[in-house]
């Protein structure tokens, strides 16, 4: 008789790094991941980057959702560091730039890291 598992691991762990243009670290710039369960996207978590730069987001992702999107929103009241002074110039993913954003494998661990220009 063969058995399976049907119990799919859906942690995700999302990291990464926020920098400028001259690669210098960024704090205090929120990072929001949103989920899709069909057309709409909803707010699932945040966090903001630290001294460092670095931020990660662990989360176990509701089996209803199919795609989770990582964003520095851009016009948000709370996040007025980015506001005032940056616009998202490159992202990478996993390392390898990139021109579309930000999409992040349910169950998996990505690291999606934003360079910033000013604005």
């Amino acid at each position: 008789m063969l058995l399976c598992s049907c119990i799919e691991d859906r942690t995700t762990i999302i990291f990464g790094r926020v920098v400028d243009q001259n690669q210098q670290p960024v704090d205090s710039i929120m990072i929001v991941v949103t989920g899709s369960k069909s057309l709409h996207a909803i707010p699932l978590t945040q966090t903001f980057s630290g001294k460092d730069g670095e931020y990660q987001i662990n989360m176990d992702v509701e089996k209803n959702y199919v795609m989770l999107n990582v964003n520095i929103p851009p016009y948000s009241i709370g996040n007025p560091k980015l506001y005032t002074r940056y616009k998202v110039s490159k992202t990478q993913k996993n390392g390898q730039q990139i021109n579309t954003c930000c999409f992040a494998d349910i169950g998996k661990k990505t690291q999606w890291d934003f360079e910033l220009g000013p604005k």
